[in-house]
């Protein structure tokens, strides 16, 4: 019986070796030759309980993700399709339904692990591409906008701490006139560093 099942321990111990967590099945499988070993190969039992407290420390270890996925037409462009509450939102109001979405997302995440009785998950949220546009017919922010965007996206994911999120691209343009707070905070970067002009 042992030479039969010794592919099967030895994929268990690769996999274990790479912190892939066992399924219950495997699991199963090794309790019986375990059981079995103890009787009829007790040489081989050490090596299969050795195997069973590994792969229990492995699926310690692992952790269920919940993603949430905020999907709502974003197309932009001359002949594009925008969903209706979005297309006379100003930046700062997707910005306002951003935090509303992950906040509500999060709660339903929490709801769900919590049903499914998980212990430290891990929350994703993941906003649509080009949610921060100008217009329903331009895409690009300014920079000042985009640096509006940058902030608020940062409060959002530190009040949701235990939350990644994803909030999509934002499309900005960089003019070739810097503005004067960007002049003045490269110029003390540089002098903090010793760079100096020449």
């Amino acid at each position: 019986m042992w030479k039969q099942y010794l592919a099967f321990v030895r994929e268990a111990e690769r996999k274990i070796d790479t912190s892939i967590a066992l399924s219950q099945s495997d699991l199963t499988t090794l309790d019986r030759l375990a059981d079995w070993a103890r009787y009829a190969a007790p040489q081989n039992l050490n090596r299969l309980n050795r195997i069973r407290e590994r792969a229990t420390e492995v699926g310690r270890r692992r952790r269920m993700a919940y993603v949430a996925v905020w999907h709502v037409n974003t197309e932009v462009g001359k002949r594009a399709v925008c969903d209706p509450k979005l297309r006379n939102m100003t930046v700062d109001d997707r910005l306002e339904a951003l935090a509303g979405a992950v906040r509500t997302a999060r709660t339903a995440m929490a709801e769900r692990a919590r049903l499914d009785g998980e212990e430290g998950p891990i929350y994703i949220f993941a906003a649509p591409e080009f949610l921060f546009v100008r217009s329903p017919t331009e895409h690009h922010l300014s920079e000042t906008e985009k640096e509006r965007v940058r902030a608020r996206v940062l409060v959002i994911s530190r009040e949701n701490r235990d939350v990644v999120v994803i909030p999509g691209t934002v499309a900005w343009v960089k003019t070739a006139a810097r503005p004067a707070e960007r002049q003045v905070s490269r110029r003390v970067r540089r002098a903090r560093r010793g760079w100096r002009r020449r």
